[in-house]
């Protein structure tokens, strides 16, 4: 696992990681990790929130993720390993979930519980998101509300928004760290990541591990409640958004 001391649970397989960490083991992130992207991303969380003890991941080349039917993501042939193409290009709303189907609750409490989720997704070529499309890189989803990272087009067409989403969208624009182009890069692989600490009630974004968003206390009245499955989305059929890993930690036992 790279750097981990004392005992753990594994359930390993070639591109799948799900795990518990017993109290009192200490991780460290590092170069190399043997259970690569998914490896480095447990480290990362538990640096974060040193409380969480469960770990689920995929580099999308297992059966730990589910393919909405609807507009399935197709592989992109022309990528190393398990990347997707969000949507695959025919009409209607594409997505990718962790989980073995589109609604496996991961996090039963975001509000409560202490969390951390990831993905890792490319941005192929230059471009902005399509007249009256949405894009979402990273999010979480149950019966109408989630909190989403998205790019919407009727807001900005480059500019990522957090979504906090309790019954009517709260948007709030991430701005330069979040623009496509910028913050964002085109053409290189990038890491979105949200977290929240039950302890301390601190929400955290952050893009390739630098915060770029946190907020507590009325900052998250408009916060989802409700619990959530793991989520890329895109309806827009032009601009191309490629899913390569996802990830995500709490507490509890799934």
């Amino acid at each position: 696992m790279g750097r981990v001391q004392g005992k753990l649970d594994l359930r390993v397989g070639p591109a799948v990681l799900e795990m518990s960490k017993d109290e009192g083991a200490t991780w460290a992130a590092a170069a190399g990790n043997p259970m690569g992207w998914i490896g480095e991303r447990a480290a990362v969380a538990v640096t974060r929130i040193p409380t969480l003890n469960r770990f689920h991941g995929s580099d999308l080349l297992d059966g730990e993720f589910f393919l909405s039917a609807a507009n399935t993501p197709t592989q992109v042939a022309t990528e190393t390993g398990g990347v997707f193409k969000v949507p695959s290009g025919a009409a209607a709303t594409g997505y990718l979930s962790l989980g073995k189907t589109d609604s496996q609750v991961l996090i039963a409490a975001p509000k409560t519980e202490s969390w951390y989720a990831a993905s890792r997704c490319k941005i192929p070529s230059a471009g902005s998101v399509s007249a009256a499309k949405t894009v979402i890189p990273l999010g979480l989803y149950q019966a109408g509300h989630f909190t989403y990272l998205q790019w919407v087009q009727t807001v900005s067409a480059t500019i990522l928004q957090l979504n906090f989403n309790n019954g009517s969208d709260n948007r709030t624009a991430l701005g330069a760290a979040g623009t496509i182009g910028s913050g964002i890069p085109v053409g290189t692989y990038f890491v979105l990541a949200m977290h929240f600490n039950s302890v301390s009630g601190a929400f955290t974004i952050e893009i390739n591990d630098t915060v770029v968003f946190t907020a507590s206390g009325s900052g998250l009245a408009n916060m989802s409640t409700q619990a959530g499955s793991l989520i890329i989305q895109s309806d827009d059929l032009t601009f191309s958004l490629y899913a390569d890993a996802v990830f995500m930690a709490c507490g509890a036992p799934l």
